[in-house]
């Protein structure tokens, strides 16, 4: 955990500065304050990787630029399943030749918007120096185009309290992937659901629906035949397959089950 800190101008949490390359996995980085960057400086060639963490209540009190996190002079950090919500003047400002890559991250509620890119004429550089991010499978408050991105409440639990995890209903839950550099092999193997969520914290609760036996998130025929094969002994027992809710598996349910998908 870090937090708490105070920096005189950049970097309240972290400062990360000239060919600088840490990776950083569940670590929490809030309640750090300083003028310009509260939660981190990523600068000069540097790219650090954070891997579920939550960056939170960090407060920006003056300066140009406020942001939670401030990237610059050719640094690529990349962000997988970070939450960074509830900064006080909080967002991402990127400058001269930066590409972050932001994956199954949530970015929400931070006082400002989102993403702000700093032109690089006004820093005295060249056009061909415009930072840009690559952001896919991420909740981005205000919108960003990207493969699988959404704009949407991520329904945290508590955030008043510091608590960022996800509720049951959340978008975020099931939305993220797990093949983070896009070879077709999952990084991620250890979570719940269908795929990775967006955010620091996997949901651990149930979203079952009830009669999706396959579970593939549609109830139709497949669903009776796997469920006729339990009732037989023929399969494993599943909770989802328990329609009336009396603890067994049975003809009834395979009933029940029929009745739903018939009345649609």
């Amino acid at each position: 955990t870090i937090s708490e800190n105070e920096a005189g101008f950049f970097g309240g949490g972290i400062y990360i500065e000239v060919y600088s390359h840490p990776i950083l996995n569940n670590v929490i980085i809030s309640d750090n304050i300083a003028p310009s960057s509260a939660g981190m400086l990523i600068m000069v060639f540097s790219n650090p990787i954070f891997n579920n963490v939550p960056i939170s209540e960090n407060i920006a009190t003056s300066g140009n630029w406020h942001s939670s996190i401030d990237i610059f002079d050719g640094s690529n950090p990349i962000f997988n399943n970070v939450t960074i919500s509830g900064n006080v003047n909080g967002r991402i400002v990127l400058w001269n030749s930066s590409y972050p890559t932001f994956i199954n991250t949530i970015f929400f509620n931070n006082g400002l918007e989102s993403i702000y890119i700093l032109s690089p004429q006004a820093n005295g550089f060249e056009d061909d120096d415009l930072s840009m991010p690559t952001i896919i499978y991420s909740n981005i408050e205000g919108g960003w185009q990207g493969e699988g991105n959404i704009d949407a409440d991520p329904l945290f639990v508590d955030p008043e309290n510091d608590d960022y995890s996800l509720q049951q209903d959340s978008p975020c839950i099931d939305a993220g992937t797990a093949d983070l550099d896009g070879d077709g092999q999952n990084d991620i193997t250890d979570y719940y659901g269908q795929a990775p969520d967006m955010g620091a914290f996997e949901f651990e609760g149930s979203t079952m629906i009830p009669g999706d036996v396959t579970d593939d998130g549609l109830l139709n025929i497949l669903d009776v035949v796997a469920l006729v094969n339990i009732v037989l002994g023929n399969a494993d027992p599943i909770d989802s397959g328990d329609l009336n809710g009396d603890g067994n598996l049975n003809v009834l349910d395979i009933v029940a089950l029929v009745q739903i998908i018939l009345e649609g």
